[in-house]
């Protein structure tokens, strides 16, 4: 169990719009969710969201990593509970509604506000999942859709909280770090290959009878790829193994470009190694990797399974021929492409604004 203690806990204060210094008591905020780290869109979004100046606010993390361990779910979960009275607000990213449903209980028995947001909701709203969310939504002083497919399933269902629910994207540019060294295996294929496309995944799992991130499909239009354009490579990243992974590497023969890395990895220097990025998902949230591809001016391609950020070329899930269509129309015309992707850059937004509105608007503070 991590937590976060770094900033002190005292008054801070700030200008406001009149110009005047107030002094308030800081307001003290437990961001719940996966942390520390450089892979999963989740856990990058509450590195960052925790890092993110906000005046008259200290943000505490607590680390849901044990959460996902059978033999420590029970322990974290009393252990955690205890965290929440020192907190005025807590705000939930776990991928669990019943996880999510415990902390919204406990916190507002103690009087706390809450904040539950929603990286992703492919589950069916019926039966205990209906209660469940039915209940989070109403014991929530707020909720956070990432994109709009999820604010209108949850109004579909629910349609009396409406009000409560905001569409943020979870993008927040990264602040200084220091850039971490990519595997020597990366490294060589990049050096051997003209073009490198990259994708991740966090991890491989089934979805509506094909992998989620679509590695299947992107392996079978390698095959074909190569055999057109045979000087480029392809690096699919999955920081987390599966069952569903090693069926599709037992199954599936790999052309010795295609390279399925099993370890996590420094994603934003992965992405400094790369020419194309490429999302193939059948399903998604607002994807962060797509964000940081864009901002980077990477070349993005990504299904068109949900609504994409402006500015990424789309292909048909249904149709895995328009996949290698796309990829092939920006290798013949790459430099084209990049120098439109570079000018895009820095379009792409930094939503940090739109969360530190929604804690001070819950939490009534005004400057």
């Amino acid at each position: 169990m991590y937590l976060d203690l770094k900033e002190n806990d005292k008054m801070k204060s700030f200008n406001s719009k009149t110009n005047k210094t107030e002094r308030i008591w800081t307001h003290r905020i437990l961001i719940i969710g996966p942390y520390p780290g450089k892979v999963g869109g989740v856990s990058i979004f509450v590195k960052r969201l925790h890092e993110s100046s906000m005046p008259g606010i200290i943000k505490y993390v607590l680390n849901t990593q044990n959460f996902s361990i059978p033999s420590k779910r029970i322990y974290s979960l009393l252990h955690s509970f205890w965290l929440i009275p020192i907190v005025d607000l807590v705000h939930i990213n776990t991928s669990n509604l019943t996880v999510s449903l415990l902390f919204c209980l406990v916190s507002r028995i103690l009087n706390k506000k809450v904040i539950t947001q929603f990286h992703s909701a492919r589950f069916e709203i019926k039966g205990i999942k209906r209660v469940e969310l039915k209940i989070i939504l109403k014991l929530s002083n707020g909720v956070v859709a990432v994109n709009k497919e999820i604010e209108k399933k949850f109004i579909e269902a629910f349609p009396s909280y409406y009000k409560k629910i905001s569409v943020i994207p979870p993008f927040i540019m990264p602040a200084s770090e220091t850039p971490g060294l990519l595997p020597a295996e990366i490294l060589n294929l990049r050096k051997k290959v003209r073009r490198l496309i990259i994708a991740d995944a966090f991890k491989i799992t089934p979805y509506n009878g094909n992998d989620l991130y679509g590695l299947e499909l992107s392996i079978d239009m390698f095959n074909e790829l190569v055999c057109k354009i045979p000087d480029v490579g392809f690096i699919f990243v999955v920081a987390t193994p599966s069952k569903t992974l090693l069926d599709i590497l037992k199954n599936k023969v790999l052309h010795k470009n295609f390279m399925v890395y099993e370890r996590p990895v420094d994603f934003l220097e992965l992405l400094k190694a790369a020419d194309i990025f490429v999302r193939p998902t059948y399903s998604d949230g607002d994807s962060l990797s797509i964000r940081e591809a864009l901002s980077m001016g990477v070349p993005t391609i990504a299904s068109n399974a949900v609504k994409r950020p402006e500015y990424v070329l789309l292909f048909d899930i249904n149709k895995p021929g328009d996949y290698l269509n796309k990829i092939i129309d920006i290798l013949k015309n790459f430099d084209i492409y990049k120098k439109f992707f570079a000018l895009k850059a820095k379009a792409q937004n930094d939503f940090s604004d739109r969360y530190k509105a929604l804690y001070y608007k819950i939490l009534g503070i005004y400057i």
